[in-house]
């Protein structure tokens, strides 16, 4: 009795699973195809959100490059204005030449490496659609380690003018032209 017991309740199992399952496989490769063309409108749609993306930021960090250059060079022409001003006053202006060289320096590589930043920026977006996460990421990882290099550079030029030019127009004031100027 006990065999037969058994031998019918398998017996069921097998037909009843040869019911479900068949219809589930069949209904599997239906749904299949769907829920792949899914995941290639995502990717897509997440390629163009990122490629949007990265078009932004990169515009941006043009637009305020070009403003900080902007900024420096005018800084640049106010004092070289002002050097020459005081030059022709008597006064000695070697000492703020010198520093004003190597504070036009700090600018160059300020602007030097904010190119370099933008054009791994560029990369990253060439590298965001097609192909690996992984080269992504390590894409993105150099322009974030670039963009800490601009903006190093940034508060150098910018605290080289506020400590040293500062300083050296300060010095400019207290000191007594050695030529008298004509009035």
């Amino acid at each position: 009795m006990k065999k037969y017991t058994i031998f019918l309740t398998y017996s069921i199992l097998l037909v009843l699973s040869v019911f479900f399952v068949v219809p589930t496989r069949a209904l599997t490769l239906k749904i299949l195809p769907t829920i792949q063309q899914k995941v290639e409108d995502l990717k897509t749609q997440r390629c163009t959100t990122l490629t949007q993306n990265i078009d932004r930021r990169i515009n941006r960090f043009n637009s305020n490059k070009e403003r900080h250059i902007s900024q420096y060079n005018t800084a640049k022409q106010r004092l070289t204005q002002l050097a020459a001003k005081l030059q022709q006053k008597g006064y000695d202006v070697t000492q703020l030449q010198a520093d004003a060289k190597i504070w036009d320096s700090k600018i160059q590589k300020f602007a030097s490496d904010y190119t370099v930043f933008i054009n791994k920026l560029t990369e990253t977006k060439n590298v965001a659609c097609g192909q690996s996460d992984e080269t992504f990421r390590t894409s993105l990882n150099q322009a974030r380690q670039q963009v800490k290099i601009v903006y190093q550079d940034s508060t150098d030029a910018r605290t080289y003018y506020q400590t040293v030019i500062k300083a050296d127009i300060q010095a400019l004031r207290d000191q007594k032209p050695t030529i008298a100027s004509p009035q």
